[in-house]
Order: C-alpha cells, then sequence, then structure tokens
C-alpha cells in the first residue's frame, strides 16, 4: 500500500504498507440471513462471505489506527494484559469521551488491608489481605489471602461469593503465602496455602490436572483445585 494512500486517509504510516482485517464485522442482518440462507457454503466471514458479496452488495471497509491486537493465542492474550496494567498503557480507558464501561454488577468496593500493590487493575468486589500485587490484573470477586504474591499475572476472579470453607476444603481464591507469577487464574480456581505458580518459556507446553502450559504461561483452569504446598515452575 503506497504512503499517499495513508495520507489521504490523515494516517501516519509510520514506515506501514499494507492493511490488515480487524475481524470487526457489521451486517444488516436481513442481508446476513438472505446470505447464509442462499449460499450455506459460505462458512467464513472473511474467506468467503465478505469478498463473494463484493459484487452484489455494497460493501464497504473503514480504516482504524487506533490500538488493536490479535489475541488469538495465549500468549498475546497474557501481553495484551501486561501492557494494559503497565504505567504507560497503549488504550487509555478514562478518555473522556471515549470510556469503556464493564457491565454493572453492583458489587461491593474493593477491600484491602495493608497491601501493596503497584501497576496492576483492581476490579470491584474484591477482598485482599497483607498481599503483594504487582503488574497485575485481579478481576472481580477475587480473594487474595495473607502472604500471598502475585506478579505478572491475570487472576479473573470469581462468579459468586462463598461461605466459609468446610474443613479440609480449598477455598476459593489465593491461599495465604501463596506466589503466583506468569499466569492466568481463571474463574474460581481454588489455590491452597504455600502453592508456587511460576510460568517461564522454559516449560513446556502440557496439560495436567486442574492447569495447562501453553507459551510457558501456567493457565489454571476454572473451577480448578491447587492443594496446599503445590509447586508449578
Amino acid at each position: 500500500m503506497p504512503p499517499a494512500f495513508f495520507s489521504r486517509h490523515g494516517i501516519d504510516a509510520g514506515g506501514r504498507d499494507c492493511l490488515a482485517s480487524m475481524g470487526v464485522y457489521l451486517f444488516n442482518s436481513g442481508v446476513l440471513e438472505e446470505i447464509l440462507e442462499s449460499r450455506a457454503e459460505w462458512i467464513d466471514f472473511g474467506k468467503h462471505i465478505i469478498p463473494y458479496s463484493l459484487k452484489s452488495h455494497r460493501v464497504f471497509a473503514h480504516l482504524f489506527d487506533g490500538f488493536w491486537e490479535d489475541i488469538g493465542t495465549v500468549r498475546s492474550y497474557y501481553e495484551v494484559h501486561m501492557r494494559m496494567v503497565g504505567p504507560n498503557p497503549p488504550l487509555d480507558l478514562f478518555k473522556p469521551g471515549g470510556i469503556i464501561y464493564t457491565h454493572p454488577r453492583y458489587l461491593p468496593g474493593s477491600r484491602f488491608e495493608d497491601v501493596q500493590i503497584k501497576d496492576s487493575i483492581i476490579s470491584e468486589g474484591c477482598r485482599i489481605t497483607k498481599a503483594t500485587i504487582v503488574n497485575s490484573l485481579i478481576g472481580i470477586r477475587s480473594i487474595v489471602r495473607a502472604g500471598a504474591t502475585i506478579h505478572r499475572s491475570i487472576v479473573m476472579g470469581a462468579d459468586y461469593l462463598e461461605a466459609e470453607a468446610e474443613d479440609g476444603t480449598v477455598p476459593m481464591g489465593i491461599g495465604s503465602d501463596s506466589s503466583i507469577s506468569g499466569a492466568i487464574i481463571d474463574k474460581n480456581a481454588r489455590i491452597g496455602k504455600n502453592v508456587v505458580i511460576k510460568g517461564s518459556q522454559r516449560l513446556a507446553d502440557c496439560d495436567r490436572e486442574g492447569y495447562a502450559v501453553r507459551d510457558g504461561i501456567v493457565i489454571v483452569l476454572k473451577d480448578a483445585v491447587i492443594p496446599d504446598g503445590k509447586r508449578i515452575e
């Protein structure tokens, strides 16, 4: 794509010479239904429906020069979150006129007791006690107990609040004195006490009971239970 094309549309090419599809499509619902019903063999928007509709329908492309990332892999999903919790996030969530609102859940405000937090995003409804959180994103209803350390990780939180766990069961959230880094903790996970979870490029991809490793990142699965003292590193 010649630089003049970008200039005509008010975009600083910055050395770029091509365009990419963001995979964001807007259709007239009636037109889309008609296409899908008449051409059942067209199963992909980018490969079939859009290019094959150019001659018969009005199809437009809209240029976008803001922040966009393809998060189709575990590594790319993780890295985008790490950029968002950094001191200079690529997407300003507080920009007037373009604020991105979360879904209203009417949760209580997050409660912190003697907590150290640096370059992180903490969602509503969390209870964090005497823990250290650095370069991490903590999701709704998360519980992080005393002595826990979370570094460069994504903790998705929980779908619900629960009463105190019965004796012998691992309670929901991050257990006391556990250390988590380079990880993605899915919702409703139960991480016991003195657990070590440490992602690393040296870790090979694998699938284990309650967790998996992809691209060096440890993923604790939804509703998984990681027992006291477990080490994943």
